[in-house]
């Protein structure tokens, strides 16, 4: 018996940003802002024989043989994104970021052909204030932040918002009237949606004797 099996997988990914960062005379504020396209396709087909009654030696699917089995299937996935992110800094000191994401796969369902992921955070870095500065040699830095963010986990598989059908179930009837039996093997799901978390973080950073000990 030899097994014999293909496959090919293509992806075509394009991705653009555009970065802006506004000037400012007073030099204690900082702002950068980007924006991402992004865009991709990929392709998977397989092929799959299983032969038997081969002669000793031979390897090559195209000898005469008895045919076991044979399968084929091709499968093709696309998605877009947009995002935004900025970044605003006043005398380094104060900073706040915010991100923006939108996402569309073809995995999710007609009715919900966009999923979007907001997250900011926020830092404080108490050591550059004046207050601060009797303690410096022994506590070299100081930060606090926090932060929140939307994640998800996307649907998997890229026709589970069809019905889907199972034809191998057997047949009926007699003689030559026999019919194909068809069973339902999956319920369309034209409402799926992205499964959101969302994560919440506070912490600090500290350096001490002139960042020789950092904790995290």
């Amino acid at each position: 018996m030899m097994n014999d099996t293909e496959s090919n997988r293509t992806k075509i990914e394009a991705k653009a940003d555009l970065t802006f960062t506004p000037y400012f005379k007073n030099e204690d504020f900082s702002w950068t802002m980007r924006g991402r396209y992004q865009m991709w396709t990929q392709k998977y087909s397989s092929q799959y024989i299983q032969q038997y009654e081969i002669p000793n030696g031979i390897t090559s699917p195209t000898t005469d043989n008895a045919l076991s089995s044979m399968s084929s299937g091709n499968s093709r996935s696309n998605g877009m994104s947009l995002s935004y992110t900025t970044h605003f800094a006043y005398k380094g000191r104060y900073m706040l970021d915010f991100t923006f994401r939108a996402d569309s796969k073809s995995s999710f369902g007609p009715k919900n052909k966009w999923a979007y992921f907001p997250s900011v955070s926020l830092r404080y870095n108490v050591s550059d204030e004046k207050f601060f500065e009797p303690i410096k040699k022994a506590v070299s830095m100081l930060g606090i932040r926090a932060s929140w963010g939307r994640t998800a986990n996307p649907p998997q598989g890229e026709s589970i918002f069809y019905n889907s059908w199972n034809t191998s179930a057997g047949s009926y009837g007699r003689g030559n009237q026999l019919y194909t039996v068809a069973t339902l093997s999956g319920l369309k799901l034209d409402d799926l949606k992205v499964e959101n978390t969302d994560a919440y973080n506070i912490g600090l950073n500290l350096g001490l004797f002139n960042d020789l000990i950092e904790i995290d």
